[in-house]
């Protein structure tokens, strides 16, 4: 991946990012079978350093070193719902690409997105980018709380996907706990970012 992924991710904690993940991201995928994910914010980008698929899972365009729109995955609503204020900024104050007839394409419908996802603690792409496809996706804090990272499934698009929220959700705090977050419920992840963000407002 390069000695600037390396950095990227070392620095993240007291362990490396997918030295924390990879366990876990392993265990799910024996349970999900389709497509487990891990991903980080890079310039504005969601850049995937890891993916476990099955033979046979739905398409996924994701691959390890893919990049992509934040509005145009379920780990780049994570970010853009719990990440940096200039991040969402730029994104809803830009171009959209339409790479389904589901993809979110002005930034009225992503605020709505973005205001469900922060609502839920989980972000939900369905056939955004790819036809058939649902993304589901959680965050990862690091150390201070703050989101490094985006856990992701990709499952079939008319799936149920909320019998694989809790699971989801478990797998990201046991990989936050390694990197050194505190124990964090929904309601704690809220305080902390609006607390390092004294001027924020919910997507208005």
């Amino acid at each position: 991946m390069g000695t600037e992924m390396w950095e990227l991710a070392t620095r993240c904690s007291r362990v490396g990012l997918r030295e924390a993940s990879a366990p876990v991201l392993e265990s799910l995928h024996v349970v999900v079978r389709q497509h487990v994910q891990l991903a980080v914010l890079v310039d504005g980008q969601i850049l995937f350093i890891e993916r476990l698929s099955s033979r046979g899972a739905v398409p996924n365009i994701a691959k390890i070193a893919t990049r992509l729109p934040p509005y145009a995955c379920s780990a780049g609503l994570v970010f853009l719902a719990f990440g940096p204020d200039d991040l969402r900024a730029d994104v809803l104050a830009g171009e959209f690409t339409q790479f389904t007839p589901r993809s979110i394409t002005d930034a009225t419908r992503l605020r709505r997105v973005l205001a469900a996802t922060r609502r839920n603690g989980y972000g939900v792409a369905s056939e955004l980018i790819n036809v058939g496809s649902k993304g589901l996706a959680v965050p990862v804090h690091g150390a201070d709380g703050e989101v490094v990272a985006a856990l992701s499934i990709v499952i079939q698009h008319d799936a149920d996907h909320q019998p694989w929220v809790p699971m989801l959700k478990a797998a990201s705090r046991s990989i936050s706990q390694s990197l050194g977050a505190p124990s964090l419920g929904d309601d704690d992840v809220h305080r902390i970012h609006n607390f390092q963000n004294p001027g924020y407002a919910p997507f208005h």
